[in-house]
């Protein structure tokens, strides 16, 4: 072996030898399990076949380094870690947890630890995380569990502000639910967050609050998703596009949902069952109050009308949809300013049939103008000649 060869050799030594890997060798007796090199320790715990029960940690490694991968207990080969109930290793210093299995992520199991950095976990059992498992883990920049989750729980991620994911890295689209504050504060969490089979979101609001997903795709057809709760997407200011898709949805009810989406640009409802928008006066209660980078309504199919046939289009836009107070008559001919060219722009298919065209038609009709209250912005809502089913709004 050559010097040079030799000095690799001890740099790689010393190397491991910084950090308390233990090669996965544990000891249970009475109840307590320790890790070979005695610097892990646990209460509580026990061992039933293949499954290893944790409970309580009482001691940590100085590295915070919790490794469950490739794990022997008294020389037995352990192949899945569950949790014991109530246990909660916020107070303990753990830096980093990795297992090949783990059963379920319990309750309260990281809340309010300030050390979690990192969870890697190769497959959740249950493929959900219990109610306020990483509250406040304000360190928290990595979680993978093998998969997507189809299940959270009230607060799970609440306060996770570096958690650094991609939502489609973690959310799976056939998630059914969102609870209080599930994610709410996840500055981080970033991506296009799509949701095919959503039920419901928390009735007491909040749940997906100030996170960063640039994208959100709603497209369910559950029976149970009918409405939104108050101020479920409010504040994720770099949220820029929004589409939502579904014949169950009635209701534009929920006060604030994205208000504060600062960054708002384009809006796509494809909501043709909606019989309600509401009752709110206040600034508030409007569903997009505070998107003041606002620049495309799309609106799929016919004008909304309530349950008795009369027309909700005029009161959803002045005072659901937009800040704005009305500034002509409906169905007058759309003023010189609103122009083909603005639909062309949105309807990309119907671009060549119309190219050239423009000076010549009639006008599209305008189902209103509207004037924005605090920067005098215009609303035009038009339905076009050229798309017979949809109306677009240009605020301009």
């Amino acid at each position: 072996m050559t010097h040079s060869q030799l000095k690799h050799m001890v740099i790689m030594l010393a190397a491991v030898s910084s950090f308390s890997l233990f090669a996965g060798d544990w000891t249970l007796s009475g109840g307590v399990l320790t890790s070979s090199d005695g610097q892990w320790s646990f209460s509580g715990a026990s061992k039933s076949g293949t499954t290893l029960t944790v409970g309580a940690c009482t001691s940590a490694a100085t590295d915070g380094i919790l490794d469950f991968r490739n794990t022997t207990v008294n020389g037995e080969s352990v192949t899945t870690i569950a949790i014991a109930n109530k246990t909660t290793w916020g107070s303990a210093n753990i830096k980093e947890f990795y297992c090949d299995t783990l059963s379920k992520v319990a309750d309260s199991l990281f809340s309010g630890s300030t050390t979690l950095e990192k969870i890697q976990v190769a497959t959740l059992s249950n493929k959900s995380i219990g109610s306020s498992a990483f509250k406040s883990c304000s360190s928290l920049t990595t979680a993978n569990f093998g998969g997507l989750i189809t299940g959270v729980s009230s607060e799970s991620f609440n306060g996770c502000q570096n958690l650094d994911v991609a939502a489609e890295d973690l959310i799976s689209p056939n998630i059914s639910s969102f609870a209080l504050r599930a994610f709410n504060n996840c500055k981080k969490l970033h991506g296009k967050l799509v949701l095919n089979n959503v039920n419901s979101f928390s009735s007491s609001g909040s749940c997906l609050n100030s996170i960063g997903i640039e994208e959100l795709v709603i497209q369910s057809e559950n029976p149970s998703f009918t409405t939104f709760s108050t101020s479920a997407f409010s504040s994720c200011t770099s949220l820029t596009n929004v589409t939502i898709k579904s014949t169950k949805f009635t209701a534009l009810g929920s006060s604030n949902v994205f208000g504060g989406c600062t960054a708002l640009k384009r809006v796509t409802l494809d909501l043709p069952n909606l019989n309600s928008v509401g009752t709110g006066t206040q600034n508030t209660t409007k569903l997009l109050y505070g998107c003041n980078a606002l620049k495309e309504v799309y609106i799929v199919g016919e004008p909304w009308k309530d349950a008795n046939g009369n027309d909700l289009m005029d009161y959803a836009l002045t005072k659901h949809l937009l800040i704005s107070v009305p500034a002509v008559a409906a169905n007058t001919d759309a003023p010189k300013k609103c122009t083909v060219y603005a639909i062309r722009h949105l309807f990309r298919d119907f671009a060549s049939a119309m190219s050239g065209k423009e000076p010549n038609h009639a006008p599209p009709k305008c189902y209103g103008v509207y004037v924005d209250q605090s920067s005098s912005r215009k609303a035009y809502m038009v339905q076009s000649p050229y798309y017979k089913s949809g109306m677009f709004v240009s605020v301009q």
